[in-house]
């Protein structure tokens, strides 16, 4: 299970985003926007998190999602 999405503070432009999977419902490995970074909330989802942590293309997608695209809808 995959949740993503974004906030946006329509007075401070501030732009929370979130990316998190889940495994037979429990929390497995989130995106941490501020750090760019993978955090593993399950040991099993280490060697995943290692694997993302090494493609900057992909992190550099995922954070042009939550910080531009994901925004963009919420002000239409």
């Amino acid at each position: 299970q995959r949740i993503d999405g974004c906030e946006w503070d329509e007075t401070t432009g501030e732009v929370i985003g979130i990316i998190q999977y889940h495994y037979n419902g429990e929390d497995f490995l989130e995106f941490d926007l501020k750090k760019r970074t993978w955090i593993a909330l399950k040991p099993e989802a280490d060697v995943t998190k290692q694997k993302w942590a090494t493609d900057q293309p992909g992190i550099k997608h995922k954070e042009n999602d939550l910080t531009k695209i994901c925004p963009d809808y919420l002000k239409l």
